[in-house]
Formats: C-alpha cells, sequence, structure tokens
C-alpha cells in the first residue's frame, strides 16, 4: 500500500503531533515496507512523499524520542526501530479497515494452493494484484469472476439436467446447456435466476450472488460511483466466505 493511502486511514492525521507522524511513517516502514530499522532521512522521505512540512530537525527529535519514558524509539548501529510500546499505540491506531484489507488478502493468499482449475488460478491472481495495488473496481470484478466461475462449475459438474430443466421452464426458446462454455451465452443474472428456481442454489446464495453482482456492475462500468477499499473487501469476504468456500451452495 502507497504511504498516501496508508494515511488516508487515519483520521485528522495532517494535524496530529510531529511525534505522532514520525511513529505513523516509522509503523509504515515496518509494517508495509518490511524494514527492521529507518532512518531520519527516511522519516524525512515521508513527509515529502505526502507533502507535509518535515520537523525543522528530524534527527534531534528521533534522539530525544530514545530519551522518553517509556521510550518510543529505540536506537542502535543499525538504525531506529519503534519501541514496544509505540508498536502497541499504532495497532491501537491503525483502523478497522486497515485490519480487513489485511485480512481480505489474506483470504485470496489462502485460496493460491486451493484453487486447480487454470481460469480460477488466473482469476485469483490478479484480483490479488488488483487489490494490493488499490485498483478496487478491478479486483471486484476479478473476485466475482472467480466466484461465478466456481458458481458455473459447481452447476455444470454436479447439476446440469436439473439447470436445463429449469431454463426450459424460465426461458423456452433457450437451449440447453451441453458444455460448459455455453454458460458465456447466458446472462449471469440469469444463470442465478435458473440455479434458484431449480434447487440447486439457496436463497442465501442467490440473494448474495445477486447483490454483489450489482456491485460487480457498479465497478465494471463507467460511473461518478467512488469504490473505496471497504466495498471491495466486502465483496471479496463475502464471495470467499460464502461462495466459493461452500461445498453446497
Amino acid at each position: 500500500m502507497s504511504l498516501a493511502a496508508f494515511i488516508r486511514n487515519l483520521p485528522n492525521f495532517a494535524d496530529s503531533s510531529l511525534t505522532r507522524k514520525i511513529k505513523v511513517f516509522a509503523w509504515y516502514l515496518h509494517e508495509e515496507l518490511n524494514q527492521e530499522r529507518f532512518t531520519g532521512t527516511e522519516i524525512n522521505r515521508c513527509f515529502d512523499e505526502v507533502h507535509l512540512s518535515r520537523p525543522s530537525n528530524t534527527s534531534s527529535m528521533l534522539r530525544g524520542m530514545t530519551l522518553t519514558n517509556p521510550k518510543q524509539v529505540l536506537r542502535d548501529a543499525k538504525g531506529y526501530r519503534l519501541s514496544a510500546s509505540s508498536r502497541s499505540e499504532m495497532v491501537q491506531l491503525i483502523p478497522p479497515a486497515r485490519q480487513s484489507a489485511a485480512e481480505a488478502t489474506k483470504l485470496l493468499k489462502g485460496l493460491e494452493a486451493r484453487v486447480t482449475d487454470p481460469h480460477q488460478k488466473t482469476f485469483l491472481a490478479e484480483a490479488l494484484v488488483c487489490f494490493s495495488q488499490e485498483a478496487y473496481r478491478a479486483s471486484i470484478v476479478m473476485a466475482w469472476n472467480l466466484a461465478y466461475s466456481h458458481v458455473c462449475d459447481y452447476i455444470f459438474d454436479s447439476h446440469l439436467p436439473d439447470f436445463n430443466t429449469q431454463l426450459k421452464l424460465a426461458r423456452p426458446k433457450a437451449d440447453p446447456l451441453a458444455k460448459r462454455s455455453d454458460f458465456e451465452d447466458l446472462k449471469e443474472s440469469l444463470v442465478i435466476e435458473v440455479a434458484r428456481g431449480a434447487g440447486i442454489l439457496s436463497a442465501a446464495s442467490a440473494k448474495s450472488l445477486t447483490e454483489k453482482l450489482g456491485k460487480r456492475n457498479t465497478a465494471a462500468h463507467p460511473s461518478s460511483t467512488i469504490v473505496t477499499s471497504v466495498t471491495a473487501e466486502e465483496v471479496i469476504h463475502d464471495l470467499v466466505e460464502n461462495i466459493l468456500l461452500r461445498a453446497v451452495l
């Protein structure tokens, strides 16, 4: 996550004290960039990156933060690092949206070893890349593709006769599905409707899929709607937990 996106999740960050800003930047370097130590130069670079005024003497401030009780910063030959008390403070400061973002990424990564279908592997890999790069519209689209592909496989592999029977009732002129690619000729909303009518999908699964299809459409089509990380996280969580990981839909 970029530094700008990181601090957007922190209320009133621009108005916080210089000491608090330094600790937030240090936390970012530790947790987001996986740095064990940081320097005064790197802290100054963080101030510059988000267009905030640097301390008049960052090195002096860092030295002072090593002398407080409890110490806010520790120093050794390799550089500075946040103390245990400062780390605890930062954990409390991180809002739930940041925690859920990490959980959404963990959910997706946890699927990598469990997804065997090559097409679904591609969707999963792209969903991960999009979400990690804050391309939230794209991550919703790819998460939908992943879940919908699973639904189509579920219908085709285990419930095709029931689906075709219900399809004939719902759309008398529609041809029955004979191969997996025939799903491409049907609207996604129709597939959900028919699967629900045939008892292949539960009411809860059909409702969830219909709702998430609407969010996919909003994300995929040009609009002024702002798609946030929170929206993307909710879509990913629901599709993964309630569709992709369920043996019975």
